[in-house]
């Protein structure tokens, strides 16, 4: 084989593996690209995962918080509960004992933590209606049922009071007798076996 022979020969071995050389150098780069983009996908999931437990953290953060005031606030209440319930108690032994401005009082105290409740009320306003106070007895009676429409009982210490009122309230008396026997059907009975309520009631006719 002549000189010029073998120079072309390994001119031609020489651009095949420049050829070949430049085909690998060429797939490395687009690996070291696609590695990139891999790199750069894991690195935006990750910095969404990231945001993601921050806004979790501040959601805990600011629930913790929540509670927290919830639980001072359950705490408070159940305080003033616990004192209503005493003063009630305290409210109800001091009626019967015959102390009732001392009963009065008390229940006023139960109110101040419980103003909508209708069954205090209607007893503070029993208590008035015993110290002969008739017109404030009627106005408590009032916000006693204001607090809860459906309290028969309450319709029927109205009616004594009206009944009881200097002059006596006798037809808004009436109305309010009315209205609980609808609400209780039994509560004709109880009227009719309540001494007190017919002593004021007939003393109208």
């Amino acid at each position: 084989m002549s000189t010029s022979d073998q120079l072309d020969r390994q001119i031609d071995e020489l651009g095949k593996a420049s050829h070949k050389s430049a085909v690998l150098s060429l797939f490395g780069f687009f690996l070291v690209l696609a590695a990139i983009g891999y790199a750069f996908v894991g690195l935006n999931d990750l910095e969404r995962q990231r945001a993601t437990l921050l806004h979790e953290q501040q959601v805990l953060i600011a629930d913790t918080k929540r509670y927290r005031l919830e639980l001072t606030s359950v705490h408070a209440d159940l305080a003033k509960s616990r004192a209503a319930l005493v003063a009630a108690r305290a409210a109800i032994n001091a009626f019967h004992a015959g102390r009732v401005e001392d009963a009065v009082a008390l229940y006023d105290e139960v109110l101040a933590a419980d103003p909508d409740n209708a069954y205090i009320q209607n007893l503070r306003a029993y208590s008035l209606f015993r110290l002969g106070r008739i017109a404030a007895a009627i106005d408590g009676q009032r916000r006693s049922l204001a607090a809860d429409p459906q309290y028969a009982w309450g319709y029927f210490d109205l009616a004594r009071f009206l009944y009881s009122s200097s002059p006596p309230q006798i037809e808004e008396a009436r109305k309010a007798e009315a209205k609980a026997i609808e609400l209780r059907s039994d509560m004709w009975i109880i009227m009719r076996n309540d001494a007190e309520y017919q002593r004021v009631r007939r003393g109208v006719r």
